[in-house]
């Protein structure tokens, strides 16, 4: 195919297609007899890839790296959604910092005085996402030190534990492993070891399940004092969140009253954390 060709089959300009070229995504076979690049199907399909990429505002290094496969498809685009998402609050701020400016009516804005301000909001922003980050680190490794379920079977033996372990991994979308059948199994999860037993409550058997090394699983890049911090907040927040459904769904006035009481208190725990905690 001419380059006229892969323009009409992908809706990329010729100047597009050059440069992907030049940055490497793609390298078109040259016609011997006068030297012209010879496109094929593969290049097609590769150019309409990069094109999807891009309306995700991708950038094109990144695009590289994929078809290279230095990281999978499915990483990079979980890398930039996180990336997006961050690109989403700075929009935000500076939407609500255009807001501010226009609603000040300066016909010449002090513009010291609102850099300092920008300044502040980013500082301040920056920490407290700093926070929320290591708060979902810490609540997503203490949840992976210990977990349970109820099994679609009562686990009397160990063929019934093993088969309960997997069914809960396929729910689950786990990678799990059963690397020894008892009653007292032991498996692993992304490589991590783990060992199980079963109880039995008001509603049947339930699995419970514990990680080997607790290091394992720890949240990584944060100092032992703001994890101890950061787990205990989320034990109180979690209890106190649990306190005020309950409360609601009381339907007593008293109940309500009280709900909100706790949400606001909630929310003063939140900005004391992000105001005090380093």
């Amino acid at each position: 195919m001419t380059i006229k060709d892969v323009e009409a089959a992908t809706g990329i300009t010729k100047q597009n297609i050059r440069f992907y070229e030049k940055k490497g995504l793609i390298a078109p076979e040259r016609n011997q007899e006068n030297d012209y690049r010879s496109y094929s199907e593969q290049d097609v399909e590769v150019l309409l890839l990069v094109k999807m990429l891009r309306k995700l505002d991708m950038p094109v290094e990144e695009i590289r790296r994929v078809l290279e496969d230095e990281c999978s498809l499915q990483d990079a685009l979980r890398e930039h959604k996180e990336m997006l998402k961050k690109e989403e609050g700075r929009l935000q701020a500076a939407i609500q910092m255009c807001e501010e400016i226009v609603r000040g009516d300066e016909k010449q804005p002090d513009a010291k005085r609102w850099l300092n301000r920008m300044e502040e909001l980013e500082q301040k922003g920056g920490r407290f996402m700093d926070i929320l980050s290591d708060y979902k680190k810490v609540s997503n490794a203490e949840r992976a030190k210990r977990f349970s379920f109820v099994p679609n079977n009562m686990c009397m033996n160990p063929t019934e534990f093993a088969i309960s372990l997997c069914e809960y991994a396929s729910e689950n979308n786990l990678d799990l492993i059963v690397t020894k059948e008892s009653m007292y199994p032991e498996f692993e999860i992304d490589g991590v070891r783990y060992t199980a037993d079963r109880v039995f409550g008001r509603f049947g058997a339930v699995v419970r399940c514990n990680v080997v090394n607790e290091a394992d699983v720890e949240a990584q890049g944060i100092p032992e004092e703001r994890r101890k911090k950061l787990n205990l907040a989320r034990r109180v927040l979690g209890v106190l969140g649990v306190l005020a459904v309950m409360l609601l769904l009381s339907g007593s006035n008293l109940g309500r009253f009280l709900a909100v009481g706790f949400i606001l208190f909630v929310m003063g725990a939140f900005y004391y954390v992000y105001r005090n905690l380093r």
